[in-house]
């Protein structure tokens, strides 16, 4: 019996999901989006960020180091800095997302799309190359990357 509810469930739940402008799913999508996290999950979480930050502020400014030290070469010889927006919709294709171990870290917009933070900074800035015609273009880009197997 409790499995043939779990199916029924479980269908029902299927189809509100892809109708994203019923009231169902919107309802569903902010009972998610509305839940209260327990002032013990925030103080770990604080506390997690700022030992992260208090250990690391000497390699954090070796990294700046290096990349100002990079910037220079790289504008030396013509590259272009540009930074690829950080947010883009999850890719569907099944052979890229096994092309690497890592997953991305997904979540949803408070509409219910979801969306990803990168895995690495080439995939926006290709993104952004084909929707805008580039070809050919000499840039760099630094910044921070997510997966959810990075234990960083």
């Amino acid at each position: 019996m409790i499995d043939l509810e779990t199916t029924d469930f479980q269908k029902m739940f299927s189809q509100t999901l892809k109708n994203r402008k019923d009231r169902l799913y919107q309802w569903m999508v902010g009972e998610f989006l509305k839940q209260n996290i327990p002032a013990t999950t925030q103080y770990c979480f604080d506390q997690a960020i700022c030992l992260d930050q208090h250990q690391s502020l000497q390699r954090h400014s070796l990294i700046e180091k290096i990349r100002i030290d990079l910037e220079g070469i790289f504008r030396l010889r013509a590259f272009v800095p540009i930074d690829a927006h950080l947010l883009t919709l999850p890719l569907n294709d099944a052979n890229t997302q096994n092309a690497t171990s890592l997953q991305p870290f997904t979540l949803l917009d408070p509409s219910g799309i979801p969306i990803t933070l990168p895995l690495d900074l080439r995939q926006n800035f290709a993104r952004f190359c084909v929707r805008n015609g580039i070809s050919r273009m000499k840039r760099y880009s630094f910044g921070k990357v997510f997966s959810k197997n990075d234990p960083t």
